[in-house]
């Protein structure tokens, strides 16, 4: 069971693990984005640049239990119906023109 606090670039994930109905163990962790709800952010959308700025913030995580256990974390920002995963947002279209 989780549960999740959203602030503007934070989010604190609580993950509880219950055996027989117990709780034996709750770890509180904070993720922190790159970019804020508001800024401005370029992208590239149809293999054309394009930049909007950010009216959401989604986070998402999930857990693999293979050679010990491991968070994966995916920061995805949402602008109107097109969301960019994190990695693929720039604050300006010289950062993004250098990233390709």
């Amino acid at each position: 069971m989780e549960k999740v606090k959203t602030f503007y670039n934070k989010a604190i994930f609580y993950r509880i693990i219950f055996i027989d109905g117990e709780i034996i163990k709750k770890e509180k962790m904070k993720i922190e984005t790159k970019h804020n709800l508001g800024d401005e952010l370029f992208f590239m959308n149809n293999n054309k640049i394009d930049n909007h700025i950010i009216t959401g913030i989604n986070i998402t995580t999930d857990q693999s239990f293979i050679g010990g256990e491991h968070i994966n974390i995916g920061i995805t920002y949402v602008f109107g119906n097109t969301r960019v995963f994190e990695d693929y947002c720039f604050k300006t279209k010289e950062e993004l023109l250098n990233s390709l």
